[in-house]
């Protein structure tokens, strides 16, 4: 808080954003770990850049979007039994008495589902645009 106080003069606002980088930051953890394996024990890797698009108008933006596939990853299941299970321990905690961890825990659990759930969604998202797109007989490059 004091980096936002010194730095912006409207820090206050600002500062109702920091529980959501938490929650992000706790979420993002498992993919986090993936990487860091990757790195240390296979070589090189494949870097892959997200799409420019020189977009002039909302409506081109989301045609291109469009085209731009999500891959699914396992690790969006690993992240929602995680959020499952910090859950489940959270409620335990509060049954038990053990007040003092239940903060912690309500922020893993929110964390990990809130990232799952988003990486579910966008996959599915895009299958929606897919199909749709096959019943209208175009590519997914072609846009609507």
């Amino acid at each position: 808080m004091t980096s936002q106080r010194v730095l912006y003069p409207d820090w206050r606002s600002r500062v109702r954003w920091i529980p959501l980088l938490t929650l992000v930051g706790t979420g993002i953890a498992l993919n986090n770990s993936r990487a860091v394996l990757e790195g240390a024990f296979f070589a090189g890797g494949d870097f892959i850049r997200t799409p420019k698009f020189g977009v002039r108008s909302g409506g081109e933006l989301r045609g291109k979007l469009r085209s731009y596939r999500s891959r699914f990853h396992v690790l969006a299941f690993l992240e929602f039994a995680l959020g499952l299970y910090a859950l489940h321990t959270f409620s335990i905690a509060l049954i038990t008495g053990r007040f003092w961890i239940t903060p912690f825990l309500f922020i893993y659990a929110c964390g990990f589902l809130y990232i799952s759930l988003k990486s579910m969604g966008e996959f599915l998202d895009w299958s929606f645009w897919r199909c749709s797109w096959v019943r209208k007989g175009k590519s997914p490059q072609e846009g609507e």
